[in-house]
């Protein structure tokens, strides 16, 4: 079986430096809708920025639903702890 959706997304992000420290806190979050799903994900994490990289601990959940009973996919609810290095040259 195969399936072709559209969805229109829209977000947000950012990062909260706390203040006198190298401690941080970025964010995410977005919602989408379009044809004939309903989509939405966010995240939440904690890092600690070095002159070298940043490295952050958070958790985050994506979901998926389709608004008809006859799709390939109906429903999908992905949720777990996730863990972040950026690093810098």
């Amino acid at each position: 079986m195969s399936a072709t959706l559209w969805t229109g997304v829209a977000g947000v992000r950012g990062r909260f430096n706390i203040p006198n420290s190298a401690f941080f806190v970025p964010y995410y979050a977005d919602i989408g809708a379009g044809g004939q799903a309903f989509t939405w994900q966010a995240y939440l994490r904690v890092g600690y920025a070095t002159s070298l990289a940043d490295f952050s601990i958070g958790y985050r959940t994506m979901s998926f639903h389709a608004r008809q009973s006859s799709a390939l996919l109906q429903k999908l609810i992905l949720s777990g702890p996730m863990l972040a290095a950026t690093f810098r040259f």
